[in-house]
């Protein structure tokens, strides 16, 4: 095994921040809109809906989002508790709003899946390069191996229920390289809740 050059420790810095500038996972809202009449009341008794056909990843993710809002002092209701064994339609859950006293709906669905490839730093003849096991060595002049970088969106809506039912914040957030379903549902609510709340559509944590 060579010895390692004195220029190491900078380069590969360089090196690790880069691949982990690509390759974590990060999420962002990429676009929110709130209807400017929002009345002063906020939400305290909401229905959950994930839009999707499957039904095991509907729950899941229906509960994921009820107990963030739960965890906000917010009652909350999973549409699959209502409807286990398929999507509520519209008259089903104006019927349900109805009779349930539900003053809030809030609904998400995944808007896409998007992959590409990032491209990376050409690797020079003996740049230091880690061998999997720990350990490194000068490695001979290889073409630079690209990134994949995955980008998952979703829409949350939140809709106000009553005579004067409407659409009162919309938002999608986005999430680069997510490593788990689990991942991806709490960092989206963790976007989500303190816009609506500053906004007064959520009432803040109790």
């Amino acid at each position: 095994m060579h010895a390692l050059p004195p220029r190491f420790p900078l380069h590969a810095a360089r090196i690790v921040a880069a691949l982990f500038t690509v390759a974590c996972s990060s999420s962002q809202l990429v676009h929110s809109w709130h209807d400017p009449e929002v009345p002063s009341s906020p939400f305290r008794d909401v229905l959950v809906i994930d839009v999707r056909p499957d039904v095991a990843g509907r729950e899941l993710w229906e509960h994921a989002v009820a107990a963030a809002l739960i965890q906000q002092g917010i009652k909350a209701t999973p549409s699959h508790e209502l409807f286990p064994s398929s999507l509520p339609d519209t008259q089903q859950v104006i019927a349900a709003v109805r009779s349930r006293g539900f003053d809030g709906v809030i609904v998400t669905h995944r808007q896409s899946i998007e992959t590409r490839t990032v491209p990376t730093p050409p690797r020079a003849p003996g740049d230091v390069t880690p061998d999997g096991l720990g350990r490194f060595h000068l490695g001979p002049p290889a073409p630079a191996e690209p990134l994949v970088e995955v980008a998952v969106q979703y829409e949350i809506d939140a809709w106000r229920t009553g005579e004067r039912g409407r659409l009162v914040w919309t938002g999608a957030t986005r999430t680069i390289n997510p490593t788990s379903r689990a991942q991806v549902q709490h960092e989206v609510m963790e976007l989500a809740i303190p816009e609506m709340v500053r906004l007064g559509i959520l009432p803040p944590k109790s």
